[in-house]
């Protein structure tokens, strides 16, 4: 990869990060249903329904935590690779002013 790619690559993972944080603000609603009447088929589907809003949440979480710890693990891989461009620049320069003197 170079520095540009690199960048594109974790701009898409920050986007990536922003859809699972707007998905998880959205999804209460999906965990937090209330039977629609007091018998034991309207308990089971709220309940049912509630655990897979919560299942649902608990994947975006993850995934989010994933793509946070990846985009961190970028940011120090662009970082890096930066300083061994300058480091390298720098050592060709040097070399060049010595060999003209």
């Amino acid at each position: 990869f170079s520095a540009d790619e690199l960048q594109g690559l974790l701009g898409q993972w920050n986007q990536l990060q922003d859809s699972l944080q707007s998905a998880m603000s959205q999804t209460e609603s999906m965990w937090t249903i209330n039977p629609a009447a007091t018998d034991t088929a309207s308990d089971l589907a709220s309940g049912t329904a509630n655990d897979s809003g919560s299942s649902y949440l608990q994947h975006l979480a993850a995934m989010s935590e994933y793509a946070f710890a990846y985009t961190d693990a970028l940011t120090t891989a662009l970082k890096n690779y930066q300083a061994a461009e300058a480091a390298g620049h720098q050592s060709a320069t040097n070399v060049q002013t010595n060999l003209s003197n």
